[in-house]
């Protein structure tokens, strides 16, 4: 029985340590989110995905359009 008394306030004692760690982290104040930045990461974004499907239409149909993989008879396909 004294064991179990032992562990219960053992227990009780690290938990109200760690919720008082914890809420000090909360005493500051949120900052609001920078929208020039987050607009600017996700242009970024869709302008490297756009630069990545460009190469792979330029692999694939080349730079004019036109295919550039030629069957062994000589017709592009």
């Amino acid at each position: 029985m004294p064991c179990r008394v032992i562990c219960v306030t053992l227990l009780l004692s690290v938990g109200i340590l760690i919720h008082g760690t914890k809420a000090d982290e909360f005493t500051e104040e949120i900052k609001p989110p920078d929208w020039r930045k987050t607009l600017k990461s996700i242009r970024n974004g869709l302008q490297k995905i756009d630069k990545y499907l460009n190469m792979a239409l330029d692999l694939v149909g080349g730079s004019d359009g036109r295919c550039i993989f030629k069957c062994n008879d000589g017709r592009s396909v």
